[in-house]
């Protein structure tokens, strides 16, 4: 089972992403940009570079905590492709 980590997506595929903000935990598809080799993350709501990011001390203000963490921390869960029989299903295939 997958869990919830800190750690950046290395890879391309889907992701569970949250930033501890509004809309979020969501499904976020990460791709490579061919001609800079980064990886961006996007759906409906949202597109934006994967890249680390620092919440300032300033709002590191403990009644902003959600569940431990705070407002603007990113957390991601890689999920799997999923399997038909032994055939790994691609998301362009249906």
């Amino acid at each position: 089972m997958n869990k919830f980590t800190k750690k950046l997506p290395t890879k391309e595929g889907y992701y569970w992403w949250t930033n501890f903000g509004e809309h979020t935990p969501t499904v976020v598809r990460v791709t490579r940009d061919y001609s800079s080799r980064a990886l961006y993350a996007d759906n409906e709501e949202y597109s934006f570079k994967v890249k680390k990011k620092s919440i300032p001390k300033k709002d590191k203000d403990p009644e902003m905590k959600k569940d431990g963490h705070y407002f603007g921390e990113e957390m991601w869960c890689y999920i799997p492709v999923p399997l038909m029989g032994k055939k790994k299903i691609k998301e362009d295939w249906y």
